[in-house]
């Protein structure tokens, strides 16, 4: 019932917008620093024009220009154990408590990938806003969804087709 629920609030177009702070660590690439900020702009233009939804909290994207900048960010966020795993098998993280997001861009080839990985993660931040993720029965639902909008993203940018993602 709370999914349906919030599937409902996400359909209503309740959520409303404040800001989204890109802070690039040193070193980080000005070509993925540019594809990100433009990831976060067509991020919200899709939720405007397609949900009708835009992001209700602030939220600041920091982006890693080396595994070693990612793993310091996730002891940071308190993957103490086993941040060396999650910087191997991701390419960003989302913290609704903290208001930030973490992507790891260390290469310029990356490039076509940022835009993907920033919608993704920021998918993750509104479905924050909108559900409890506290449990992991639903888990294929948000990653679905964040692999959804991410798909869009990617393809109103030009970068990826979306039916590879059919």
């Amino acid at each position: 019932m709370r999914q349906l629920l919030c599937a409902l609030v996400l359909l209503s177009g309740t959520v409303c917008a404040e800001v989204m702070e890109l802070r690039p660590e040193p070193g980080t690439d000005e070509k993925l620093a540019a594809a990100v900020q433009k990831a976060m702009e067509s991020y919200n233009a899709i939720l405007k024009e397609e949900m009708e939804l835009d992001l209700q909290k602030s939220v600041r994207i920091d982006i890693c220009p080396s595994i070693e900048c990612y793993e310091n960010k996730l002891y940071d966020l308190g993957h103490r154990a086993d941040r060396e795993k999650i910087a191997r098998s991701t390419g960003g993280i989302a913290s609704s408590s903290l208001r930030q997001i973490i992507v790891k861009l260390t290469n310029p080839s990356q490039l076509k990938w940022a835009n993907t990985i920033v919608s993704h993660e920021l998918t993750h931040f509104l479905q924050s806003e909108l559900s409890d993720l506290s449990t992991r029965q639903t888990t294929w639902v948000h990653e679905g969804m964040a692999d959804f909008i991410g798909a869009l993203v990617a393809q109103k940018m030009g970068t990826q087709s979306f039916n590879k993602w059919k």
